[in-house]
């Protein structure tokens, strides 16, 4: 237990920090890749996957590994810090 927070209440605020991340990398995915005029099956070429991989992330069906994340940055053509960036209002 540490200042009051057991085992289990810390592994689900990390398990919700970790789903927020990860949803905000998918819909900036699909923001970055629209704003680029990049087709699914563009990105998917780059990136040596198929289309439906592509889909699957942006629908938050299946998640790019975190070894991609440099991959599709560049392939978006954009730092990785822009892929976890919130769209500013």
């Amino acid at each position: 237990m540490i200042y009051g927070w057991n085992s289990s209440s810390i592994q689900n605020i990390v398990v919700k920090l970790l789903r927020h991340e990860v949803m905000v990398l998918i819909l900036r995915i699909k923001e970055i890749r629209e704003s680029g005029k990049i087709s699914q099956t563009a990105l998917a070429e780059k990136l040596h996957v198929n289309q439906t991989a592509v889909s699957q992330w942006e629908r938050g069906v299946a998640y790019p590994t975190c070894d991609r994340q440099p991959e599709i940055a560049k392939a978006l053509g954009c730092e990785i810090s822009e892929l976890f960036r919130k769209k500013s209002m």
